[in-house]
């Protein structure tokens, strides 16, 4: 028979993997209903408007698209669940009781991936809580990872804390245009410092504090409080030391460092944003606080495969 070969970055779960990601899927499922969550499961693939509203196309060029020949309507096959969970929330499960506690699991497909990470389908698992009350839900979220992590005896790993609303209020600040934001992200992204100057020389010196800001939790929290900012970004930091200082309070046992300026990939985070790393730096866990339909919203979500390699 002749082989039959298939496009890159799609492969065939073999028996051990499958049954690996099976016993994944049903223990992380077991540990979010003892925390009454509820489990749904969204559609494969939706038409590009519903699809994509949460993230307000940033996530666009990353989704397959097919025709729909009953419609004629070009649909797009998920690439992030959560976008789902957030129409879901305020369609159908609008009038549940706030705060809304919700799991899924299931495949995604991307367009493009990273260098380090081929694979274009996944099996993509995770949380939500919708009507976020106060900073205790952020509490329950990063209690929820660690005990997961710690089923699936992954026990030395690293959470990064970040704000990623941090560059639009140093734009703001500096009444900066789009193509200057840009230019800013970029600089921010590549942790690149020199480049900063060809905007202003203000710019420059607040993003050396910013950009100077990484490193283990209290050292980086002490820093912030001691430091002046400009209105809009002091305003941004604020609201992050307050979650710093509740997680250096109730979550003292963890692993916490802290990158002020991390860009956010996803387009639709507007908080804190954390990502659990294992020794091999490989991402666990990733989520953060975002609004759907004027709630306040906060999540996290995990790749099957990255959870059997540690």
């Amino acid at each position: 028979m002749e082989n039959q070969l298939l496009p890159e970055g799609f492969k065939d779960s073999l028996p051990e993997t499958a049954y690996k990601e099976f016993e994944i899927s049903a223990e992380f499922i077991k540990i979010m209903k003892k925390r009454k969550y509820m489990l749904v499961r969204p559609t494969l693939l939706e038409f590009e408007k519903s699809m994509f509203f949460l993230t307000k196309g940033s996530m666009e060029k990353n989704s397959f698209r097919v025709l729909d020949p009953l419609s004629q309507k070009v649909m797009a096959i998920r690439s992030d669940i959560t976008t789902q969970i957030a129409r879901i929330s305020c369609g159908a499960l609008k009038f549940q009781a706030r705060p809304l506690k919700v799991m899924y699991f299931g495949d995604i497909l991307r367009v493009n991936n990273s260098q380090l990470k081929t694979a274009r389908q996944s099996t993509q698992l995770g949380g939500e809580i919708i009507g976020v009350k106060n900073e205790n839900d952020e509490i329950e979220i990063i209690e929820i990872i660690s005990e997961i992590l710690k089923k699936f005896k992954i026990n030395n790993y690293k959470i990064s804390l970040s704000m990623p609303t941090i560059l639009k209020s140093v734009s703001l600040d500096f009444n900066l245009n789009k193509e200057q934001e840009l230019y800013l992200k970029t600089c921010y992204d590549n942790k690149n410092l020199m480049d900063l100057k060809n905007i202003s020389t203000e710019i420059h010196d607040i993003s050396c504090k910013l950009l100077n800001s990484i490193g283990p939790l209290d050292k980086i929290y002490q820093f912030l409080i001691s430091e002046n900012f400009p209105s809009k970004t002091q305003c941004e930091i604020n609201k992050f030391l307050t979650s710093l200082h509740n997680f250096k309070n109730k979550l003292s046992k963890e692993n916490f460092i802290v990158d002020t300026v991390e860009i956010d990939k996803s387009g639709y985070h507007n908080g804190l944003m954390f990502k659990f790393y294992s020794e091999k730096l490989t991402e666990l866990f990733s989520g953060g606080i975002y609004e759907v339909n004027k709630e306040n919203c906060i999540g996290f979500s995990a790749l099957a495969e990255n959870l059997i390699n540690n």
